[in-house]
């Protein structure tokens, strides 16, 4: 599944790991701290049973007219992972699992 140009939905979606601080020094994007949803789509996942995103907003993803959402947890599961689930719990907002 390739991404049409200009089409940042996969990309503006990342998990931020611990060395994120130091992406400046990073010798390319795989190693600059922060797990895109692109990322993770292309990780293989298969025989994973669930994958939990728990930080705020997990669950949320970019709403395009006659697509799916896409964001981290429909990445994990286009990854092979059987089940993701993740939170849509931000500032003001009540949270729900998605």
């Amino acid at each position: 599944m390739t991404q049409p140009a200009g089409d940042f939905s996969l990309s503006s979606s990342a998990l931020v790991l611990a060395n994120a601080a130091q992406a400046a020094e990073a010798p390319d994007a795989a190693n600059d701290g922060l797990l895109t949803a692109e990322e993770a789509r292309s990780l293989v996942l298969f025989g994973t049973q669930l994958v939990v995103l728990s930080a705020c907003d997990t669950g949320r993803g970019t709403v395009k007219a006659g697509q799916v959402v896409y964001g981290l947890r429909r990445a994990f599961l286009a990854a092979g992972a059987g089940r993701a689930t993740g939170s849509s719990q931000g500032e003001g907002r009540a949270g729900r699992v998605a």
